[in-house]
């Protein structure tokens, strides 16, 4: 009778061990662990997560506006010019009451320019030589557009024999601007005698002339 009941408890001790072993957390050598999950391969250099984020188009920008080139700075000329020169030179003919045939004289002038390159002008004369005098000159100045030239022609009167007109002048010279209101000039001239014993005047003067 005693092997029946040891087949018994062999089965019951069978039974038994695994819930015992369970409470006491000791492993099963016959649980399988769960199946672990793939790992997972880091982005490569073609992979869509590998490449960088394109930047964001900057906003299209409006070129600079244009700016205005700044006022001419000139001062406004009022057409008033003024000039003083010195001259001289000689006459050919001259009578015996003009006292020889050497000029020397100084001009001072007024003009005012009607439009541009024409100028009305009076002169006013002090002469040193042959003896002293005055004298008075009234002319006009055309200056020739885009070149430093110009022409000049005057009616020439002086106290050198008694208060008369001495010549018709004409003659042309050169001017060079130093700055926008001043420069200096040459010119050099010829006459026409306008009463008898005045001679033929060959003039040369140079001066400078100012700009209002």
């Amino acid at each position: 009778m005693k092997r029946p009941f040891t087949l018994v408890a062999a089965i019951a001790c069978a039974v038994a061990a695994p819930g015992a072993a369970r409470a006491q957390g000791t492993p099963l050598t016959d649980v399988e662990p769960p199946p672990s999950a793939p790992a997972q391969e880091a982005p490569g250099p073609s992979s869509p997560a590998a490449q960088p984020a394109a930047p964001a188009s900057a906003a299209p920008t409006s070129p600079p506006a244009a700016t205005a080139p700044p006022a001419s700075a000139s001062p406004r000329q009022t057409g008033l010019a003024f000039s003083a020169d010195i001259g001289g030179g000689g006459r050919i003919g001259a009578g015996s009451g003009y006292g020889g045939a050497g000029l020397f004289e100084i001009e001072l002038t007024a003009g005012y320019e009607l439009f541009p390159g024409a100028r009305p002008e009076v002169s006013v004369l002090l002469g040193v030589a042959p003896d002293a005098h005055t004298g008075l000159r009234l002319g006009i100045h055309l200056a020739l557009p885009d070149l430093p030239f110009y022409l000049r022609g005057a009616v020439d009167g002086a106290t050198e024999n008694g208060t008369a007109w001495r010549w018709l002048l004409g003659g042309g010279g050169i001017e060079t601007r130093l700055t926008d209101v001043l420069a200096g000039f040459a010119e050099a001239d010829l006459g026409i005698p306008l009463t008898s014993g005045a001679g033929v005047p060959i003039l040369i003067r140079a001066g400078v002339t100012f700009r209002l």
